[in-house]
């Protein structure tokens, strides 16, 4: 049974007037190995493909002022360390609600595993995949999918699969970008500095943490390279009992990626609350 909230989003994204919404859209689901064969204690990748039909769209993992996020769960065997799911740069969409993290076409994310090292050589690994979506254009539809991938076990891992290719370009860390900075001045804000890219402009994806605010980016460029601040402010009321971290994306462009994968880079670190007076950010 759908939940109330659940049920207000998909009344709310039905077409109006009274015209007969579009058919549900067929959302393709696949997942693969980024490897041939695993082998103990070498971490590798399940890519999981989502196609998505022309003009329709998913949500990253951050959706915005609506939508629902994308959910994938990954089942291994015991001593399997499962991490988190790497989503592709979202793009920007506006709808009534304003603006939305979307992703369309065909989306690859990927989930990192680390077999054990025990693991026993000439037998076969299964993981197990599930997700569930919301896929929009004028209506909404709920959706979701599961699929099996079985690896041979070997004493060294297998040559990569046309799977490790899909995910070279989901963003990485901001540390690992050439010449950028980001430290945390008072006020607080979050100040990112470096060099321009040839994608295009910076920008800033937020990924909303509890009990944290961050208003809206001023940015600045001159000759080459670009500084970016974002007022903060932290309200642990709102917390809900966690840790405050700042978490989003530095993307340039309008996020549709490069063939080198420098078009997003991922921004996560704590943000130290203490002294920092709690009040709402400037807009």
């Amino acid at each position: 049974m759908l939940s109330t909230a659940m049920a207000i989003l998909l009344a709310l994204c039905a077409p109006e007037g009274g015209d007969a919404p579009p058919p549900r859209p067929r959302v393709q689901f696949e997942a693969a190995s980024s490897v041939s064969s695993i082998a103990a204690g070498v971490p590798f990748d399940v890519v999981c493909t989502l196609t998505v039909p022309p003009k329709w769209h998913i949500y990253w993992k951050d959706p915005g002022s609506s939508g629902m996020a994308t959910r994938v769960r990954v089942i291994a065997a015991k001593d399997f360390k499962v991490g988190p799911v790497r989503f592709p740069c979202p793009v920007t969409l506006l709808d009534p609600a304003g603006a939305v993290n979307a992703l369309d076409g065909r989306v690859h994310l990927a989930v990192s595993i680390t077999p054990p090292g025990n693991l026993e050589s000439g037998r076969e690994a299964l993981i197990q995949v599930d997700a569930d979506w919301l896929v929009c254009r004028e209506a909404c539809f709920l959706g979701g999918g599961d699929a099996a991938v079985r690896i041979p076990i070997t004493a060294t891992p297998g040559p990569e699969t046309e799977a490790a290719a899909w995910i070279r370009g989901l963003p990485r860390p901001i540390e690992q970008r050439s010449g950028t900075n980001v430290v945390v001045v008072p006020g607080p804000s979050l100040r990112i500095s470096g060099p321009r890219d040839p994608a295009g402009e910076p920008n800033f994806v937020q990924e909303h943490r509890p009990g944290v605010a961050l208003g809206t980016p001023t940015i600045s460029t001159a000759g080459d390279t670009f500084v970016m601040n974002i007022p903060m402010a932290y309200d642990s009321r709102e917390s809900l009992g966690q840790s405050p971290r700042i978490q989003g994306l530095v993307r340039f462009g309008s996020g549709r990626g490069t063939s080198e994968g420098t078009s997003a880079w991922e921004i996560d670190l704590p943000f130290d609350s203490n002294g920092t007076q709690e009040r709402k950010p400037a807009p």
